[in-house]
């Protein structure tokens, strides 16, 4: 199983290291992103993930969460994770990629401030 808090956790390590010491991290928006990176881990479970990628854009700070699968659905019992996602997240980009796999990319507001 995939464990994108730990992978999220890395990007955030890289992110403080690169903007610092001009931005600093908000930890309410860490945790928050946290509880948001455990719901999309629960719609791994129905659905044929491949990989996981994570990174925090520079430009904007914002996080990017990004998963490659063949399918993706989303059942009865996961529309309430699915629709708290939406309400959190700035935008959804989904990609169809070679051997008819899609990328599915979440972008969250940024999580540094500035100092």
């Amino acid at each position: 199983m995939i464990d994108i808090v730990d992978i999220v956790n890395e990007v955030i390590e890289i992110g403080n290291d690169e903007f610092s010491p001009v931005y600093k991290l908000n930890e309410k928006s860490k945790d928050i992103l946290f509880q948001y990176c455990k719901a999309i881990e629960s719609l791994f479970d129905e659905n044929d993930v491949k990989s996981f990628t994570a990174e925090a854009d520079e430009d904007d700070m914002t996080i990017k969460l990004s998963f490659e699968c063949s399918y993706f659905r989303v059942d009865n019992s996961q529309k309430l994770k699915a629709a708290k996602l939406c309400q959190r997240m700035l935008s959804l980009k989904v990609v169809w990629l070679e051997d008819e796999l899609m990328e599915i990319t979440f972008t969250f507001p940024p999580l540094w401030e500035r100092a």
